[in-house]
């Protein structure tokens, strides 16, 4: 699991006056606390689709990997920090088929791309929301 970083909360004091006239009047003081940010890891799914194998090309926590004949359809995931970089590629194998590729972040699609023919190569890439 990839570490965790907790941000504390930061109270901030505003006090806005305005200087109508002999400047008596003064508009309230404000105190707001914002939300923590989360800069947790999010779920990546790498989803491939296509036509018999393909050599496959992925960003994951750790680095580049590499992968050749993989089965298509195929689908894996990591768990990669909030504005990493995320991306895959899938090229056919074959003289003939196609390959789809998606990138999906917490349920949500980043990148979807599809290519048809021989040999083909399909990209998605996109930074983690």
């Amino acid at each position: 699991m990839l570490p965790h970083r907790a941000l504390a909360g930061v109270v901030l004091s505003v006090a806005l006056t305005t200087g109508c006239g002999d400047g008596s009047q003064s508009r309230p003081t404000v105190d707001a606390t914002p939300l923590p940010i989360d800069t947790g890891p999010r779920l990546v799914v790498y989803k491939l689709g296509g036509t018999g194998f393909g050599d496959v090309t992925l960003q994951s926590a750790t680095g580049t990997e590499q992968y050749t004949d993989v089965e298509l359809p195929n689908e894996t995931s990591y768990k990669i920090l909030r504005g990493s970089f995320a991306y895959v590629s899938v090229q056919n194998t074959a003289a003939e088929g196609s390959v789809t590729c998606e990138i999906v972040v917490d349920g949500t699609v980043i990148s979807r791309n599809s290519s048809d023919g021989a040999y083909v190569i399909a990209t998605c890439q996109g930074s983690v929301p």
